[in-house]
């Protein structure tokens, strides 16, 4: 039954039934098996989270019964073409979403640096009000804490003001080293922001998206030319 203790669920949910308890006198925590309540054979999503890797496939995949008297490592699955090809996507599964995670600190910051690219060359059109806006329904598509992204776009925004006329003159390369302190400016009130709720990143990843946005620059910066132009003629 859920506890209820961290205010996203009701307490008393039901969740599993418990099936067998281990104990090692050797380790800090029992082992529990147990059977989920939610119909499993129904669902189209399902997150397992296990300490073992190896073995978590092995019961997964290979379901046996136990006894108490039993032990976990007893579960040996059969050796059989079917099986390895089970384990084989379990695993290739598991790295491709494990790598996914990783990368995803390398994604430029695609509205702020259109955002950025807008107030250099058009300032006159600026709107904190719609930059605001942008930054909230951004946090509404990545689940992040309300206002993070609105925080750092106004931020970056009023330094871009000020900046502006002598910055545009710059060659790319050197309009990218600015684009890359301004999204790192960015990314630090954001990280602020995780840290006052609880999540903050150590170290210098957060600065990864600065990296990135800075290199794609050069890119967006002649892709939105264009277009530009072609939308004024």
């Amino acid at each position: 039954m859920s506890s209820g203790l961290g205010d996203r669920f009701p307490v008393g949910y039901p969740v599993a039934e418990v099936l067998d308890v281990v104990r090692d006198p050797g380790k800090a925590f029992l082992t529990v098996i147990a059977k989920p309540m939610a119909r499993l054979d129904r669902s189209r999503h399902l997150l397992l989270v296990f300490a073992d890797r190896d073995r978590a496939v092995c019961r997964v995949l290979y379901p046996c019964r136990k006894t108490r008297t039993e032990s976990i490592n007893a579960c040996v699955p059969p050796q059989s073409l079917h099986g390895y090809w089970h384990q084989f996507f379990d695993r290739a599964g598991a790295v491709g979403i494990s790598a996914a995670m990783d990368l995803r600190w390398l994604r430029p910051e695609f509205v702020l640096v259109v955002a950025i690219y807008w107030i250099f060359f058009m300032p006159l059109t600026v709107s904190f009000s719609l930059l605001c806006l942008l930054g909230l329904f951004q946090d509404l598509l990545e689940g992040v804490p309300f206002g993070q992204h609105s925080l750092g776009l106004v931020i970056v925004a009023y330094i871009c003001i000020l900046s502006y006329q002598r910055v545009r003159n710059f060659s790319i390369w050197r309009q990218s080293a600015w684009v890359f302190v301004l999204v790192g400016i960015a990314q630090l009130t954001d990280n602020w922001v995780q840290g006052m709720a609880g999540r903050p990143l150590s170290g210098v990843q957060f600065l990864y998206p600065a990296i990135t946005s800075a290199l794609i620059w050069p890119l967006c910066y002649g892709t939105l030319n264009r277009w530009t132009h072609r939308y004024h003629h």
